[in-house]
């Protein structure tokens, strides 16, 4: 019984500790990996809606972001309240936007299930959208918790590409924040 009592604790710690690596790997990715960049996005350029940073374990390049191999997370930090429909809303316009509608229909499947799992934020929320290049697996994560993970490379891309990707990003001012012209003209 003695050992029993002190070896319980020690067993609870442990599965503690493996639990929430489990649980928080995507808010782990924004402590173990690089910030690349930060930026923020308005709603008519007036009223901001959140903070964005950038990281990844990789070379952060704007040709070179949206591919399959490189791991990326972005962390949203929300100054406003937003419903689950205005995410959905703004989503659509901006894939809508961006991807033809075969294409769309083509990550139909993944983007629904990625979509179903938003929850309303209130001001202060965090949301983190983190991708593993070497298992291609799409996390989302609201303050921490896991919502959704998904294996789908083209769910990164597209969905990423809603701030990542230069063919019509979520806000212009963001995406060179991201990725600053040289002085040459190249990203």
């Amino acid at each position: 019984m003695r050992i029993f009592k002190t070896i319980f604790p020690l067993i609870v710690m442990i599965m503690v500790m493996i639990l929430s690596t489990i649980f928080s790997s995507a808010f782990a990715y924004t402590k173990q990996w690089p910030l690349h960049s930060k930026g923020e996005v308005r709603y008519l350029k007036m009223i901001k809606v959140y903070d964005i940073s950038l990281y990844s374990p990789n070379v952060v390049r704007a040709e070179t972001i949206l591919n399959a191999n490189v791991s990326k997370c972005l962390k949203l930090d929300y100054a406003v309240n937003l419903s689950v429909d205005k995410f959905r809303l703004a989503t659509t316009k901006i894939l809508s936007r961006q991807h033809s509608a075969e294409y769309l229909e083509k990550i139909k499947e993944p983007l629904d299930a990625f979509q179903q799992a938003y929850k309303p934020v209130k001001k202060g929320d965090s949301y983190s959208l983190c991708y593993n290049g070497r298992n291609q697996l799409m996390r989302l994560d609201l303050n921490g918790k896991n919502l959704i993970e998904i294996k789908s490379a083209e769910l990164a891309k597209a969905y990423l590409g809603i701030w990542l990707s230069k063919n019509k990003p979520i806000s212009n001012p963001l995406y060179r924040s991201f990725f600053p012209v040289n002085r040459q003209g190249a990203l």
